[in-house]
């Protein structure tokens, strides 16, 4: 399993060759899973149409971290049941 914040290196990511990209995102792989406690902004041409996203795309959830989480769908059982 891969797993980074693409966000974060998304300028970056998107100036390497495409061999690279390919390397890191297989063409011939569609079962793809966005997981970021963030926005999905930017996802949708990573994880493609069959891919899926488990992000948060509201602002000022306030909540103990764990009740978040739980909320949002960041736990083991939503990711295993969503990919």
């Amino acid at each position: 399993m891969l797993s980074f914040n693409f966000i974060c290196i998304f300028v970056r990511f998107e100036k390497q060759s495409a061999d690279y990209k390919n390397m890191i995102l297989p063409s011939h792989i569609n079962a793809r899973l966005a997981i970021e406690m963030g926005v999905s902004f930017g996802w949708r041409e990573y994880i493609r149409e069959n891919g899926a996203k488990i992000t948060i795309d509201q602002y000022g959830a306030y909540a103990p971290a764990q009740k978040l989480m739980e909320e949002f769908g960041f736990t083991v059982e939503n990711i295993v049941k969503t990919f």
